[in-house]
């Protein structure tokens, strides 16, 4: 039997979930963090959806250490990645919503 454990992660407004959009499910390769940025870079085993037009790098998504629930995504990711169970993200797709150049993670599900 699946289970799949949504995470709806940063603030339930409608508005935010708006400005989404969601990619299919893949594979977590590499997670990658660093102090420099404060971001956490997810790298797909799949090639990465590009859904934010303004955002310019295509190799991984991210999310930042100060996004609210950052410790339960990033655990979340982990996790998935350790198991090599498949996740998909929601990336943002407002206007320049970017790290370092890469898409914004703003919400994760794992499907165990």
């Amino acid at each position: 039997m699946k289970y799949a454990l949504l995470a709806l992660l940063l603030t339930s407004s409608s508005q935010l979930f708006a400005s989404t959009s969601k990619t299919s499910y893949f594979t977590v390769d590499k997670v990658r963090v660093s102090a420099n940025t404060g971001n956490l870079y997810l790298d797909p085993v799949e090639n990465p959806q590009h859904l934010n037009s303004t955002c310019s790098s295509k190799s991984m998504y991210a999310m930042h250490k100060d996004d609210e629930m950052f410790h339960i995504m990033y655990s979340l990711a982990l996790s998935a990645a350790q198991s090599k169970q498949k996740v998909r993200v929601w990336l943002s797709t407002a206007a320049n919503d970017c790290l370092s150049s890469y898409q914004r993670i703003r919400l994760i599900e794992a499907d165990y």
